[in-house]
């Protein structure tokens, strides 16, 4: 019998159970110590691991302005206006008003706070991008166009359509002429 043999049919000086005998795996157990790197690698890390910090922060800033755009063009209403001028709007009065950048730095710690604020701003909005009223518009442009003696051609004459008058008796219809010369 072989050395091996002899050991295999051997039973265990000492039987422990299975939990004695992963106990030396528990989190408490000190890990392997790892070889020390070299100071050129420790260094190289800490710079990746710095710009992923960078670029992390980079890409929540950017979710935060669309997710503000949005927010905005849904409180105020501003559905016809691209998301491209809010956000030029939002940077520039961020720009010159430190404390909407604060209050963007601090909108995941006071949500509250910061939906109040994207509240005003969408009101701001609203007031700084009204669009003329199209009535007044309308009018206006008929004046221009009176006053230079041009023929209007944005307003309808008065009267009966041409539906209507398809639909009149022949003496409606010299009656209407009549009325009109």
């Amino acid at each position: 019998m072989s050395q091996e043999e002899k050991v295999s049919q051997e039973p265990p000086e000492e039987a422990q159970d299975l939990d004695s005998l992963l106990s030396e795996f528990d989190e408490s157990s000190p890990e392997p110590e790892e070889k020390p790197k070299d100071e050129s690698e420790v260094q190289q890390l800490k710079a990746q691991v710095e710009r992923l910090e960078q670029n992390q922060v980079l890409v929540d800033a950017r979710k935060g302005v669309d997710e503000a755009v949005t927010q905005i063009k849904e409180i105020g209403g501003l559905d016809n206006i691209s998301d491209q001028i809010i956000e030029d709007m939002l940077q520039g009065w961020g720009s010159r008003d430190h404390r909407l950048a604060a209050a963007f730095s601090n909108r995941l710690q006071d949500p509250k706070g910061y939906q109040k604020i994207l509240a005003g701003l969408a009101g701001e909005f609203k007031t700084a991008l009204q669009q003329p009223d199209e009535k007044i518009t309308e009018d206006q442009e008929a004046l221009r166009a009176t006053v230079r003696g041009q023929e209007d051609k944005t307003v309808t004459p008065e009267g009966p359509t041409p539906a209507d008058l398809g639909k009149m008796t022949k003496r409606e219809f010299e009656e209407f002429k009549a009325a009109l010369t």
